[in-house]
């Protein structure tokens, strides 16, 4: 499945997730960005993996 970026270069997470689940969601979005573009404000779940 390929996940096309949204706005600003953002994921639709909310379409995503009801796919996949956002755990999954979260972890491929973290995997594949590094930490510093990781923002916790549109991301909580992210700061718990850390």
């Amino acid at each position: 499945m390929r996940i096309s970026p949204g706005e600003r270069g953002e994921y639709n997470f909310d379409l995503v997730a009801e796919v996949q689940g956002r755990e999954q969601v979260v972890y491929y979005f973290v995997l594949t960005h590094s930490l510093e573009d990781v923002d916790t404000k549109q991301n909580p779940s992210s700061a718990a993996l850390h």
